[in-house]
């Protein structure tokens, strides 16, 4: 019979031969979803996970599981026979793909290094994850499916990380390395997740034991820097400059304007939205909406459709704008800085590319106007007194970026010294001299203009600074006092407080997590999948810092140290890694002995009985807390985030080498010295490289 169809067709039935291949394309696909779906997705999954990762293509499990559900939901298919491949552990590995790759795009980033595989990985985990989400509220309701799907959402649930992806990605999105169509779909794909989240809270789905608040979930969106990729996604649709192939784009400004809704509302962090492109589009959705209400008392026009000003987003645009009216009467610099801060529209990143391109000696060609000499002129009496010409010109650069106007410091300087303003010195201090190298590099311009949370170089140094203070602090201790409680005290102080908790959970967690690998009958509850999957391959489990109030309070000096004198690995042991990290060989008791150090547990929700642990790990018995620290005490280098020993010799997974006896505090000590001074020398020794950056 398909050989009598195949024969019939010729050079003038162009019609009938797409239709009979279409009907044959989607017969295979058909008998593909049916035959052998779930086990290709599990088996590609499993292969990922093994040592031949690396010469695997991981996009092939995104575009699997998002091409076929695609397909199924298209062609009406029995969702019944692959509900399997909507699964905890498909769920739980795009989550640990999309931090894995999102720490590979960062540092490769600060190395100028390609990271187009990284982007292409993380658009890809993104819109699988959208696929799925979109299949489960689908589908939710159909009774042949309906229990699995409320089974597998009362565990999704309680997955932590999955919604926190999101903040992540959202904040450490970089607008000079990747599109704004990846942003987009990514604030929609969050938007679903949001969605669900109510339901389940409807649903009674989440607990009051889960520990769980909404409102603090949405607060960690509530921040200048998040906003204004928000406000940037808004910005951009309303220039029609969206483009095509993303997700759903007429759902673009709802995703964007309810998070907005609940920032300035049930946050009340309005403030947030007091920014420049943000309020551009409101004004014009103000007006917009005012002209089609003259035109209806005129009768100019017949009735339009209802608009998103004309629905539940009215109160929220008038109230930002009135915000906004009443605090531009006061006269105050602030308001100018927070006004103009953030400033990362499309075309001013065009702008900035096209800018970086025209350089002389390393600095732009673009002449100062009239407006920005002005300004200089009405500053410069004040910085009279600066020790150099590159203190009056960081202090001027940033003055001019907080009014939306972007001038290198080397641009400044240089126009400082050729009208005389600041005669040219020698710095006095050699360790200012890179930092100057740096200033007036191209690069640095970018990647500090870029408005994607870079560190300036007054910033590193500052915090260099207090390091140095902190560290002679510590120096000064008398001999035998606890460093651990001491740094935790001083942690406390700084406002700390809730960021302990957390690094107590993920230290509970990995121990739990490698309580289940050991023995399956301690898997009662689930598993965070960042912990698991890095467990799973015998590799350092990573701290991921989800908002910046937490990734802020772990770069602290304080908080630093804490950490160092725990035992874990720092981006100073490893430049490959953007994340401390739990080292893989330390033993669940370690590990709930860490968190112990920390402060109390009993209420923290801890997901296995600590005392039935300590019973029943007697290798553990007779050995003092630092017999039980690994290399990273003892001076000895981390191994690579592949997971490999480090270079002392191998170390079985879950037990740790024994220690250097009364000498390992010196050890101990000596460590964290030379961990220091390796940063120091890195950030003030080597010009050619830019100013290293911390993604916010």
């Amino acid at each position: 019979m398909e050989k009598e169809v195949m024969s019939s067709i010729n050079s003038q039935s162009c019609l009938m031969d797409m239709d009979i291949f279409l009907v044959y394309l989607k017969k295979f696909a058909t008998d593909i979803v049916y035959s052998g779906l779930v086990d290709l997705v599990e088996n590609i999954m499993k292969a990922l996970l093994t040592k031949y990762e690396s010469i695997l293509d991981h996009s092939l499990l995104m575009w699997t599981v998002g091409f076929f559900l695609g397909f199924s939901q298209q062609q009406d298919l029995d969702l019944e026979r692959i509900k399997e491949i909507l699964n905890m552990d498909l769920f739980g590995f795009l989550v640990y793909e999309g931090v894995k790759s999102c720490e590979a795009l960062v540092v490769r980033c600060q190395e100028h290094r390609s990271c187009a595989v990284e982007k292409h990985r993380l658009h890809l985990v993104v819109c699988t994850l959208n696929q799925m989400f979109r299949t489960i509220l689908a589908c939710n309701k159909m009774p042949s499916v309906s229990d699995y799907l409320h089974s597998l959402q009362k565990y999704l649930s309680q997955m932590s990380d999955l919604r926190n992806l999101f903040v992540l990605l959202i904040r450490c999105h970089m607008s000079c390395e990747q599109s704004q169509t990846y942003l987009s779909d990514l604030v929609q794909t969050n938007h679903v997740l949001m969605l669900m989240i109510e339901e389940w809270l409807a649903a009674g789905l989440i607990h009051e034991n889960s520990h769980f608040n909404l409102l603090s979930h949405v607060n960690q969106f509530a921040s200048n820097k998040m906003m204004a990729k928000y406000g940037s996604l808004l910005e951009l649709e309303d220039g029609g400059g969206g483009g095509g192939g993303g997700i759903h784009r007429e759902t673009l400004p709802m995703a964007v304007l309810t998070m907005m809704y609940h920032v300035a509302g049930s946050c009340q962090r309005h403030d947030t939205l007091i920014q420049l492109p943000i309020l551009k589009v409101f004004s014009e959705i103000w007006m917009e909406n005012a002209v089609r209400e003259q035109s209806k008392i005129c009768n100019k026009s017949s009735p339009a459709s209802a608009s998103l000003y004309e629905n539940e987003f009215k109160d929220l645009i008038e109230f930002v704008l009135k915000i906004f009216i009443s605090d531009a009467e006061k006269v105050d610099e602030s308001f100018a800085d927070k006004l103009f801060a953030n400033v990362d529209s499309p075309s001013n990143q065009e702008t900035s590319s096209l800018d970086s391109m025209n350089t002389d000696s390393g600095l732009s060609s673009k002449d100062l106007c009239e407006e920005e000499q002005v300004l200089i002129l009405s500053w410069i009496a004040e910085l009279s007194d600066a020790e150099g010409t590159l203190d009056a010109a960081r202090v001027i650069s940033r003055r001019l970026h907080n009014m939306g106007i972007d001038q290198s410091t080397g641009q400044i300087r240089k126009y400082l010294e050729d009208n005389g303003y600041v005669q040219e010195v020698q710095l006095a201090d050699p360790v200012e001299a890179p930092e100057a190298a740096m200033a007036a590099s191209p690069d640095n311009n970018e990647v500090s203009s870029s408005g994607d949370g870079a560190v300036s170089c007054d910033e590193e140094s500052e915090s260099g600074d207090q390091a140095g203070r902190v560290l002679r602090e510590l120096s000064a201790l008398p001999e035998g006092e606890d460093l651990t409680a001491f740094l935790v005290a001083k942690v406390k102080g700084e406002g700390h407080v809730s960021h302990l908790l957390w690094l107590q959970k993920q230290l509970l967690e990995a121990a739990y997590v490698q309580l289940g690998l050991k023995d399956s009958s301690y898997r009662c509850h689930v598993e965070e999948p960042v912990a698991r999957f890095y467990a799973i391959q015998h590799k350092a489990i990573p701290l991921v810092p989800w908002s910046e109030d937490l990734e802020q309070a772990l770069a602290s000096p304080y908080f630093l140290f804490l950490q160092k004198a725990l035992g874990l690995y720092t981006a100073c042991d490893n430049p490959g890694i953007k994340y401390t990290r739990i080292p893989q060989y330390l033993s669940p008791t370690v590990l709930v002995d860490m968190a112990q150090s920390l402060g109390p547990i009993d209420s923290l929700p801890v997901k296995f009985d600590v005392s039935t642990l300590k019973r029943e790990d007697p290798e553990m018995e007779g050995t003092t807390d630092m017999d039980r620290m690994g290399p990273a005490q003892a001076g000895q280098p981390m191994g690579d985030n592949s997971g490999s020993s480090t270079s002392g010799g191998s170390v079985p997974a879950g037990k740790a080498p024994t220690g250097t006896g009364t000498g390992g505090g010196d050890y101990h000590w000596l460590q964290m010295v030379q961990a220091l001074n390796q940063a120091t020398s890195v950030s003030h020794n080597s010009p050619a490289s830019p100013c290293p950056s911390t993604f916010c």
